[in-house]
């Protein structure tokens, strides 16, 4: 018996000396930083000092924990890196962020965040975030409105604002069309700076946000010491009044689950019958009650972070019963008869058979998705259910427990992103583009649609297999933005390289145009991973290279033309005047020798006009491909006697000499004569003009399939380099002698068209010599 009290005295000293120990070890100062710009939660008052609801709230903390403590408000970006840096103890307010669990760690929330529109009065009610677009926006940076406004895509039209109070001013003044803010500090800056002409509606769609105490990632007692002096704050009635105080006296509330209490109960007649152990148990039963409030808190937080609400299944009623979080089952139960109303018939069969294999205990676990319509909605909604079957409390009244979470927006992106991908690569694929990545920390390559990888999606090439591909030429720029890459100096780059393939010959290369940019970077800044297109152009540059000569002489053709266009207005004007004005000295002329002068001089110039104008038609039914040849049975000898006889008499100079020669005294050919005709004259008239004084020399051999004609001068000649120009359609190589330049090109068409050839051989003063030969077949 004495040893029994020795042991319970020993062990009441023991717990007495730990607590002891404990509290000595609270007493320590603590270094907690607030935002100066987020009145009125944390701000500087006029005295200069650190005001505001969470710096009450932070104070009355630290006074139930009984530490000592060193408050400030300074600019936020500055104290969430100090508490990233381990430089601080905590901030006294922060949103709840999963991003951001991997730096701090969160309390319990000690309020919420609602986010609300803040308009003029007499503007029309904003009611969501759809209605922002084409609005001046007003929000102060670096807040959570600030990303909820960049997460929902409306960045074009936001204005940013350090104090928002300023930004709330500018509104009322009617400078912009709505402020985003927190409701409970619009409500106090509106009332506090008297702001006129401002109301303010809450965002339907941004749920609430928890607001914690945001504590260091390397003191994980005192973040469970902050939660238990939170509910102490709350238990006795000192939260409400700070609460109340800055804001209203009403607020968010959490109902404490029927399972604590049942605890608490327990607990309390546990207390009531334990009398001689009282001291003992009462230790133990607060600490316990203390953790498990921690993690009833933790647990609801998550369940609530992650959208998450908890079921039972009675098997014997099949009925579904809520238990925790918000519910598709009403408080009272939910048979499954009823429930499968609102199931979308494709998942209803295989729900009720997962239902059914579980309640018989044929599986004991079990997953599914399922499509619901709620009863007051017309939208049809993703559920992921979760279900366990349960016999180990009650073998003879079994049950299935189970979560589910409203996965709609999640499944909805999923399905997006995955048709998203799949257009991608469609495009990546079929416009025949290589999309790379590099990561910078193994200096290694993955691509899709490539080639050198065997088209393997997630198949790594090394940087030195890369550099085998390249060309050896192209292989130092190539290495200089690796170099910036692996530096992580190049945020974007473009350039030119030729690489190889699988597919390419020895010694063929692919010219490819490379472009790089980054997509993601560490904690301190620097670039880990590029990603970017590979374009083959090796076929558009084969193009560009056959289509550079044409381009040029297109333009050169068109520059031709316009010079003809010039010429041929100049070659008319010159007959016209010359018919119109001796027409015009003829009716006042009374000398018959004078008048027939004249009148020879309007025949010679009205036959050049006549000339040119068919000349311009023939042009004109060439370029439309309306050249039509009539052939007829005609003597081609006595065709081409008669014209070396006509122009001998057309030679205005008298000290050139024209030789016919006509080797037979009569040749029948089935030819278009007219045409004919046209490319002897061109031959002759051409000539006529180059040669003075010398010789023209006109025959024709007539050979077994066809006619070979040829006319030859002593006149000027032409360069060699300038012999292919003469066909050119618009090519006058002499401007100064008169002429429209498009006679021998018509007969180069015109012999075209009798599937003939035509050519010049000539030299510079040693005359020209023009040939065509047409077949007679």
């Amino acid at each position: 018996m004495r040893y029994h009290r020795a042991l319970c005295c020993l062990l009441l000293a023991t717990i007495v000396c730990t607590d002891l120990l404990a509290q000595d070890s609270l007493r320590k100062e603590l270094i907690i930083k607030g935002d100066i710009h987020y009145s009125p939660y944390e701000f500087l008052n006029e005295d200069g000092e650190a005001d505001g609801y969470n710096v009450e709230l932070t104070k009355a903390l630290m006074e139930e924990l009984g530490y000592e403590c060193d408050i400030e408000v300074i600019d936020w970006g500055i104290a969430t890196n100090m508490l990233k840096n381990r430089e601080i103890d905590m901030l006294m307010g922060a949103t709840f962020s999963l991003e951001r669990l991997e730096y701090f760690n969160y309390s319990t929330p000690h309020s919420y965040i609602r986010q609300c529109f803040v308009y003029k009065g007499d503007k029309k009610r904003i009611k969501s975030l759809e209605e922002l677009i084409n609005k001046k926006i007003v929000v102060q940076s670096n807040t959570l409105a600030h990303q909820i406004l960049k997460t929902s895509g409306i960045s074009n039209s936001i204005i940013e604002y350090t104090n928002i109070t300023d930004g709330l001013r500018e509104l009322a003044s009617g400078k912009y069309d709505v402020a985003i803010c927190e409701e409970n500090i619009v409500k106090y800056l509106i009332k506090h700076y008297n702001i006129q002409g401002l109301q303010y509606s809450i965002i339907s769609d941004v749920k609430p946000i928890q607001y914690c105490f945001v504590v260091n990632k390397d003191e994980p007692e005192l973040l469970t010491n902050v939660n238990q002096g939170l509910e102490a704050l709350k238990a006795n009635g000192t939260y409400d009044k700070i609460y109340s105080k800055w804001f209203s006296s009403s607020r968010e509330t959490h109902t404490v689950s029927l399972l604590t209490r049942i605890i608490i109960t327990l607990v309390v007649l546990l207390l009531l019958l334990a009398t001689l152990t009282a001291v003992i148990i009462r230790i133990l039963v607060i600490r316990s009650t203390k953790k498990l409030k921690i993690f009833n808190s933790e647990l609801a937080m998550a369940l609530k972070a992650g959208n998450i609400s908890t079921w039972t299944y009675n098997i014997k009623s099949n009925c579904f019963y809520p238990l925790y979080g918000k519910s598709i089952f009403p408080k009272d139960g939910m048979r499954i008869e009823y429930l499968i109303k609102y199931i979308n018939p494709s998942d209803l069969r295989p729900f009720v058979t997962l239902i059914n294999e579980l309640s018989s205990g044929e599986k004991r676990s079990g997953h599914y998705v399922m499509r619901y319509r709620k009863e007051d909605e017309n939208i049809e909604r993703y559920y992921e259910f979760e279900m366990t079957f349960v016999d180990e409390i009650d073998d003879n009244n079994p049950y299935l427990l189970g979560t589910y979470k409203d996965i709609t927006i999640d499944y909805l992106y999923q399905k997006e992103m995955e048709n998203s991908r799949r257009k991608i690569e469609l495009a990546v694929t079929t416009s025949n583009l290589i999309l790379w990545e590099y990561y910078t920390s193994t200096k290694s390559f993955s691509a899709m649609n490539d080639p050198t990888n065997n088209y393997k999606r997630n198949s790594h090439i090394s940087k030195e297999e890369y550099l085998s591909l390249i060309h050896p030429d192209d292989i130092p720029i190539t290495l200089q933005y690796f170099d910036l890459m692996d530096k992580g100096l190049q945020d974007n780059f473009s350039f030119t390289l030729r690489i190889r393939n699988g597919n390419c010959k020895e010694g063929e290369y692919l010219t490819m145009i490379t472009n790089g940019s980054a997509l993601e970077k560490d904690e301190y800044g620097k670039i880990i991973k590029y990603i970017g297109f590979r374009r083959d152009v090796t076929e558009l540059n084969n193009m560009i290279n056959q289509l550079t000569p044409l381009k040029d002489k297109a333009e050169r053709s068109d520059k031709l033309k316009s010079a003809f266009l010039a010429n041929v207005s100049h070659e008319i004007r010159t007959p016209l005047n010359a018919i119109i004005g001796f027409s015009e000295i003829m009716m006042n002329c009374t000398d018959e020798e004078e008048k027939r002068q004249y009148i020879s001089i309007i025949k010679k110039n009205n036959r050049f006009l006549i000339s040119l104008i068919d000349s311009i038609m023939d042009l004109a039914k060439i370029e439309s491909g309306n050249l039509e040849l009539k052939p007829y049975d005609f003597d081609f000898a006595s065709m081409f006697k008669e014209l070396g006889i006509e122009y001998s008499q057309k030679i205005p100079n008298e000290n050139v000499q024209l030789i016919c020669e006509v080797p037979d005294n009569h040749l029948l050919v089935c030819l278009d004569k007219e045409r004919v005709s046209q490319i002897i004259t061109n031959f002759l008239s051409n000539a006529i003009k180059f040669t003075e004084p010398g010789e023209i020399k006109m025959s024709y051999i007539h050979e077994k399939r066809g006619i070979r004609i040829i006319v030859s001068d002593t006149g000027c000649g032409v360069p060699a380099k300038d012999i292919d120009k003469l066909f050119d359609r618009f090519e006058k190589l002499n401007k100064h002698t008169r002429g429209s330049g498009i006679g021998l090109s018509i007969t180069k068409a015109i012999v075209k068209a009798m599937n003939g050839d035509v050519g010049a051989e000539s030299s510079p003063d040693n005359g020209s010599t023009f040939w065509a030969y047409i077949p007679l077949y």
